[in-house]
């Protein structure tokens, strides 16, 4: 009786490529969640320095973030900054583009603005997802330019 040579994986062979990717897996799934939350921190950072940039230009021309009320001198659905706009009797119009962010364009972070008196404001970015792995820190920006990161309230703050 011949015997034939049998072409194949033993499934000890098996086995051990299954256990081989598995372990690569558990090393890559908790990077990946990291690298995934910081990019989500930077694209608030941008979010609050752009509109940080756009209430400095409002400051320049009105001398002032608020008035007396508190109340933004910008109407997120009529102030345009940062844009293109037309000038008539010194009033913006045919503005394009510019407006401030109430959320971070393409991520689940949502940016409040706190007026303190005419001349202060601290922004904050906070995550609104409810997915698993979202970021649970935030980020706050004042008008001075102090960027801090946060876990559950003012205490805990540092630099970011």
């Amino acid at each position: 009786m011949l015997r034939t040579k049998q072409h194949g994986f033993t499934l000890t062979e098996l086995m051990i490529v299954v256990a081989v990717l598995a372990i690569l897996a558990a090393i890559a799934i908790p990077s990946f969640s990291h690298f995934t939350k910081k990019a989500q921190l930077r694209k608030a950072q941008s979010a609050l320095l752009e509109n940080a940039h756009a209430l400095e230009q409002v400051y320049a021309q009105n001398k002032k973030f608020a008035d007396a009320t508190g109340k933004g001198i910008i109407d997120d659905t009529k102030y345009n900054v940062g844009g293109n706009c037309e000038y008539k009797n010194g009033k913006q119009e045919n503005c394009q583009g510019g407006r401030l962010f109430n959320e971070v364009p393409g991520n689940k972070f949502a940016i409040t603005i706190t007026y303190t008196g005419t001349d202060k404001y601290e922004m904050t970015a906070k995550s609104t997802g409810t997915w698993k792995n979202r970021e649970k820190r935030y980020l706050t920006l004042d008008n001075g330019g102090k960027m801090l990161i946060c876990t559950t309230g003012k205490d805990d703050c540092k630099i970011f």
